[in-house]
């Protein structure tokens, strides 16, 4: 494959898994993650946390986020493309600070925005690693 194709198939599978995700269609969401997908996220003191792996938690996971969050939405604020990684600046919006995915110290009942980047790498035509920096 040319590096064109390359860069087209992956901002095809991280607009996918957007549009997926703000409609909370969990099962198009899930398709364009690798099974054996990690989801990881990036400290301030730059250490790094695997968060879950494996498709079965990552479903798992993000179920109980659309589950619990029917205001959740996504707002891309820029996608960068780099030899094989797609970097998304984006602004989440809807996420409840009860959210099992969420910041756990905070009150039940409100609402939560917060600005992230999310680092996707690519496996077998699919999106097999995510890391989360906020």
């Amino acid at each position: 494959m040319n590096n064109k194709v390359n860069k087209e198939i992956m901002f095809n599978l991280c607009q996918g898994q957007l549009e997926a995700y703000n409609k909370k269609d969990i099962e198009t969401f899930v398709s364009f993650y690798h099974t054996n997908i990690k989801v990881y996220k990036i400290h301030t003191n730059n250490k790094t946390e695997l968060l879950f792996e494996g498709i079965l938690e990552f479903k798992n996971q993000y179920q109980k986020r659309f589950q619990e969050n029917p205001q959740l939405h996504c707002h891309l604020k820029s996608r960068i493309l780099l030899q094989s990684t797609v970097i998304d600046e984006e602004h989440i919006t809807g996420l409840s600070f009860n959210s099992t995915i969420s910041n756990q110290n905070n009150q039940a009942n409100q609402t939560n925005n917060r600005h992230v980047a999310a680092i996707y790498k690519f496996s077998d035509l699919k999106i097999s690693e995510v890391y989360f920096v906020d």
